[in-house]
């Protein structure tokens, strides 16, 4: 039976990356504990290959829990980043203007719609800017009507 509506699962991170700052470092300075975090230098196995890899930098990431959606729509991602980290603002605007900082926020959404498009209102925008040196996008279109093994 087919749906109606197209489904929108969708998440977002913050990442702070740092070669010099340890994410010790940044959890002790914001006061927030991260979702993933390694140190460089840090060894794991790779899930594509298999093999062992050194982490090249320090990581301290936040990310928001995924959400599943009848619409084209990211706010709740958006309201629990301003809730967690509103109070942080300059704290993250040094990093973001400092040379040892890289921040990135991403916004992750998978589809069965083949064209989606979201729409950030200018108060959206302005936060985006006030806590990261860049936005990273991916849309992940899926046909949900296929059986998954």
């Amino acid at each position: 039976m087919e749906n109606d509506y197209f489904t929108y699962k969708s998440h977002c991170e913050l990442a702070i990356v740092s070669d010099e700052i340890s994410p010790e470092s940044i959890t002790e300075e914001l006061g927030v504990l991260p979702t993933r975090a390694f140190k460089k230098g840090d060894q794991s196995v790779s899930k594509h290959s298999g093999s062992i890899v050194s982490k090249p930098y320090n990581l301290w990431a936040l990310i928001s829990n995924v959400y599943t959606s009848k619409e084209e729509d990211i706010s709740c991602h958006m309201d629990f980043f301003k809730s967690v980290l509103s109070e942080k603002l300059s704290i993250l605007e040094k990093y973001k203007n400092g040379s040892l900082y890289e921040i990135t926020f991403s916004i992750w959404v998978e589809t069965d719609n083949a064209g989606i498009g979201l729409d950030l209102d200018e108060k959206q925008m302005a936060f985006l800017s006030s806590i990261s040196n860049r936005t990273r996008w991916v849309f992940i279109a899926k046909n949900y009507n296929e059986k998954t093994q």
